[in-house]
């Protein structure tokens, strides 16, 4: 569970200790493949990461989506995962 890399970068902070970055691109280009999955196991590398580190930050990009995202539930999400787990999540279009 915690191998040698856990996250993708951390960056050093002298006050707070180390924040994880967590990136993911999603390409999206199979047939019944959709962003849920990619941000479900971002999500969770990044659960991982806060038992070491104070913070992380979980960036995900993503192609050609069929569905928009649900603007209400994706904020419920990043507000829930900022103040219960202290994960900043970022989902952005390509």
């Amino acid at each position: 569970m915690f191998g040698t890399n856990v996250s993708d970068i951390f960056i050093v902070h002298k006050k707070i200790g180390a924040v994880a970055l967590e990136l993911k691109y999603v390409k999206l280009l199979k047939k019944g493949e959709g962003l849920t999955g990619s941000i479900q196991r971002a999500i969770g590398q990044c659960l991982i990461a806060t038992m070491r580190h104070p913070f992380a930050i979980c960036v995900i990009v993503y192609g050609k989506q069929k569905k928009h995202l649900e603007v209400g539930v994706a904020k419920q999400l990043k507000d829930l995962l900022w103040k219960h787990h202290r994960i900043y999540l970022v989902i952005r279009k390509q």
